[in-house]
């Protein structure tokens, strides 16, 4: 639950996968595969 509401606030301020992974200090792969199994991802041009 925390992880899910740490990425959802997070990722409204760092749309891209390798700037919220630099700020958290993790791989942008981790990121895009958090954002993916929680539904968080957004398509390309879909905001």
């Amino acid at each position: 639950r925390i992880e899910r509401s740490v990425l959802t606030q997070l990722y409204r301020s760092y749309p891209s996968t390798r700037k919220l992974a630099k700020r958290l200090g993790v791989s942008h792969t981790a990121i895009a595969n958090k954002l993916r199994e929680y539904g968080l991802s957004q398509k390309k041009g879909e905001e």
